[in-house]
């Protein structure tokens, strides 16, 4: 009555007081399972822990061991204890005789294999959500996590068709986003060049996906690159302008460059150069898009390049970096103008 008041202090002193005068009573276990239950309440975590875990420790089986393993485990896996919390979801999974409990326990045991680098034993329970003929919250994140771990397992072909399924039927638009993004790059890595574009394009129009759409843009670029299609790679960038972390933005701005310069564009070679250049300055792909634009200036025969020659190599070797490979080329453009 005390704790359904919100009174748990008072209530955690009844009950220990119960504990101390009746060890051996039948209601042990429940009254060391509200103890426990007040002490989470009152947020002492740690006592809390200890006493869910006493309750498994002391009874292996029956009445509140599931709840009691699953809490004792639900603490240890917040304060990510992933070690600690897998044993007694493991007994809380295959104690319970209440499915939505075995369904959460099954997912965060298979969680914590996942986190402990144990990929392969976290599949087969994935595996047992996504098969269960009950319905639960978790048959699509097990999905998407058996998906990830056959492709990161180089299983790539295994993982298309869990990938293909979150595409088409996936509520969470942020899992769809990654899903399209991750079958995609699957059917251009196999050559499927229009099943790729499909499920792309599916990306670019997914309201809800923005964090998946640059991704989905750098891997139609690169696809476009690779196979030598460069008015295919500036269509690609012409999709939108989306925030990219700066390693994939520089990658992405030096492969459009490229792809103007091969198209002969040069204006628009240097022009994208020019951006990389300056954002980029000291970093591998600044470097050569410094060069790049020299070259497309050499190209289209500009009068000023060798002024723009000697600023180049000026800079590079004021910068300390006097000896990278752009420079030779920069200096024997600069000898055959």
């Amino acid at each position: 009555l005390l704790a359904s008041r919100g009174d748990f202090a008072s209530a955690l002193a009844r009950y220990e007081e119960f504990l101390r005068a009746n060890p051996n009573h039948p209601a042990m276990r429940k009254a060391l399972y509200q103890t426990a239950e007040c002490l989470r309440k009152l947020d002492r975590a740690d006592d809390a822990e200890n006493t869910y875990a006493l309750i498994v420790d002391k009874y292996q089986r029956g009445e509140m061991v599931d709840a009691a393993a699953y809490r004792a485990a639900a603490l240890a896996y917040n304060r990510r204890d992933f070690r600690a919390a897998l044993p007694y979801f493991n007994v809380a999974r295959t104690q319970t005789a209440d499915p939505k409990l075995k369904a959460d326990a099954t997912f965060r045991a298979a969680r914590c294999l996942e986190a402990a680098g144990r990929k392969a034993d976290a599949a087969p329970l994935f595996q047992e959500l996504v098969s269960s003929p009950d319905a639960n919250p978790f048959q699509e994140p097990a999905r998407l996590s058996l998906a990830r771990i056959a492709f990161d397992l180089g299983r790539r072909e295994e993982a298309l068709p869990f990938f293909e399924h979150l595409a088409a039927s996936a509520g969470d638009p942020v899992v769809r986003g990654e899903a399209l993004v991750r079958a995609g790059r699957i059917h251009s890595d196999l050559g499927h060049k229009d099943q790729a574009d499909a499920l792309f394009d599916k990306v670019f129009a997914l309201a809800g996906a923005d964090a998946w759409k640059p991704v989905a843009q750098m891997a139609l670029v690169e696809a476009r690159y690779k196979a030598k299609d460069y008015q295919g790679v500036v269509d690609a960038y012409n999709k939108g302008v989306f925030q990219l972390p700066d390693e994939m933005r520089a990658q992405m701005f030096l492969m459009t460059g490229n792809s103007f310069q091969r198209l002969g564009r040069f204006p628009d070679a240097i022009k994208t150069y020019g951006i990389l250049e300056n954002f980029f300055q000291g970093k591998p792909e600044g470097q050569e898009a410094g060069y790049r634009r020299l070259q497309c200036l050499y190209q289209n025969k500009d009068p000023n390049l060798v002024g723009f020659i000697d600023h180049y190599v000026k800079r590079e070797k004021d910068a300390g970096r006097p000896s990278h490979r752009f420079i030779d080329r920069a200096l024997l453009l600069k000898a055959e103008t």
